[in-house]
């Protein structure tokens, strides 16, 4: 996978489009990316996973190309909702 399309797809998917969450590890969810497959999880239970063929779509959409400043995601503003290790969440 080219590096440019695992950013825009790290953008695209960074924060869950069910509950908004945008943490990864310790239960929270998962990314797996590699040479033809890219996997996000989240801790709600959605769930996506692009192969080849996915990929190669999305690629060719042009949305793979698009400046990281004209990627949507559902960040707060492209800031993800971020708790530190020993914070709490109010």
């Amino acid at each position: 996978m080219k590096i440019n399309t695992s950013i825009q797809l790290i953008k695209k998917y960074a924060a869950c489009p069910v509950c908004g969450n945008a943490l990864l590890g310790n239960g929270n969810g998962a990314l797996v990316i590699h040479t033809d497959r890219f996997v996000r999880s989240c801790r709600c239970g959605w769930h996506v996973e692009l192969g080849p063929e996915e990929i190669k779509r999305f690629e060719e959409s042009g949305e793979a190309r698009k400046p990281a400043s004209q990627t949507q995601n559902n960040t707060n503003n492209g800031r993800a909702n971020h708790v530190g290790r020993n914070q709490e969440k109010y």
